[in-house]
């Protein structure tokens, strides 16, 4: 964002200067927590998710080369893992919730940075312990990808009113490909996008209809796994592992 990139590390955030691509200068790293696993930059604010304290960290970017913390929210049932923002509400999904195998949704009211403020928690569907890998909103809907257990799949929320999430869809992919271990999702319109490592495929959902999400297409990676994408206009990119490779699609 604005020349600057931003990156949650094990060791904490790090920002580098990335205005000459081909030579990044490391402007800042500090250490609020560890185990930094996702962030998302709304504004001059930036948030990240950590296990090493189980958070949810607000920081004012508007100096990119010093950043700073003002808030710093427990997370009930911890291991945080994914977290993104729109308007005022923060979304995050985290891998276990107390006293249930399950992991959960939880929204926070983020207008004041300073003081979030939880005001919802939605369960998971229950897969045996699952772990929310991906987390991407579009319109008034969440998607939760699940990718471990026997429930392995999609979740979708209504978000109309973050206070009250309501779940209106499901999909159970395990059933149809026990291998499958869906992380990143990409909503596109009435599709969606999910990358399968288990596979080494990309599965296109039909989401038109969130009550009832169907298979539109799959499409074999071959020997590669997905590791990140990112769609522009009609084309998608992807990188992946093994074949060390970018592909795009359209």
């Amino acid at each position: 964002q604005n020349g600057y990139a931003y990156v949650a590390g094990t060791g904490g955030l790090y920002v580098y200067d990335v205005s000459v691509p081909s030579n990044p200068v490391l402007v800042y790293s500090g250490a609020a927590s560890t185990g930094g696993m996702d962030i998302y930059i709304s504004g001059h604010y930036l948030y990240e998710v950590t296990w090493g304290s189980n958070t949810l960290l607000i920081y004012d970017i508007n100096n990119p080369a010093l950043p700073v913390l003002i808030s710093s929210t427990s997370i009930p049932g911890g291991y945080p893992n994914k977290v993104v923002v729109q308007g005022k509400y923060a979304y995050v999904a985290n891998y276990s919730y107390p006293n249930t195998s399950s992991g959960s949704l939880q929204i926070f009211d983020v207008s004041n940075p300073a003081s979030p403020i939880n005001v919802s928690t939605t369960l998971l569907t229950d897969s045996n312990g699952p772990e929310p890998q991906g987390l991407a909103i579009q319109g008034h809907y969440v998607y939760v990808s699940l990718s471990s257990g026997n429930g392995r799949g999609i979740d979708i929320f209504d978000i109309s009113n973050p206070a009250m999430p309501a779940k209106v869809g499901y999909l159970n992919y395990y059933n149809i490909n026990s291998s499958t271990t869906i992380l990143g999702i990409y909503p596109n319109g009435r599709y969606l996008y999910a990358l399968d490592n288990g596979v080494h495929q990309i599965i296109v959902f039909d989401i038109s209809n969130p009550s009832n999400i169907t298979i539109a297409k799959t499409v074999s990676l071959g020997t590669g796994y997905a590791i990140h994408a990112t769609i522009q206009g009609h084309i998608l990119y992807l990188t992946t592992g093994l074949s060390n490779s970018i592909m795009a699609f359209d």
